[in-house]
């Protein structure tokens, strides 16, 4: 019994011990920051141009990320996808159209914001826009939206935008 005290106590010295030599060491290693795939992207389109990354993504089907991005109002994912999609070929730019279109009554100024105001983002524009297919909750939803839209910045897409969901 005298055998197993000692032991006991030594294990106790022994934990202690260790808790201070470890609460004695350096702070433990930060991790590095969390890169988002958008973030990831931008790299890419900075590394290899924005034509060959579009053809990257759509070989590996990896738009995934502009697309989640997009629905939760990321701003790289906002550049991204206005230097990507007129590279984009034509089911991959349909696609992502279709995206933005879904995400237009929850992020509107997102939305407009990857678009330009040349005449052939004009078309783009009115697509997303249009209500063809769309229920009557999104038309409400995606007009309250845009309209709520106040950067002078946008304007010219926001009226158009206005215009189509009024039209359709």
């Amino acid at each position: 019994m005298p055998s197993a005290r000692i032991f006991l106590i030594a294990g106790l010295f022994s934990v202690a011990g260790g808790s201070c030599l470890l609460a004695t060491q350096g702070p433990h290693p930060v991790a590095p920051p969390h890169k988002t795939g958008t973030t990831q992207v931008l790299g890419m389109i900075a590394h290899d141009g924005a034509t060959r990354t579009a053809q990257t993504l759509s070989r590996r089907r990896q738009w995934k990320e502009i697309v989640l991005g997009l629905s939760t109002g990321q701003r790289d994912a906002e550049r991204a996808l206005s230097l990507l999609l007129p590279k984009a070929d034509a089911p991959t730019a349909a696609l992502l159209r279709l995206s933005m279109k879904a995400a237009l009554p929850y992020q509107a100024q997102t939305v407009l914001s990857t678009l330009r105001d040349s005449a052939s983002s004009l078309g783009d524009t009115r697509a997303i826009c249009s209500t063809r297919g769309m229920d009557t909750a999104w038309r409400i939803s995606a007009r309250k939206a845009v309209a709520s839209v106040h950067d002078w910045g946008l304007r010219m897409r926001v009226k158009t935008c206005l215009n189509s969901l009024a039209e359709s």
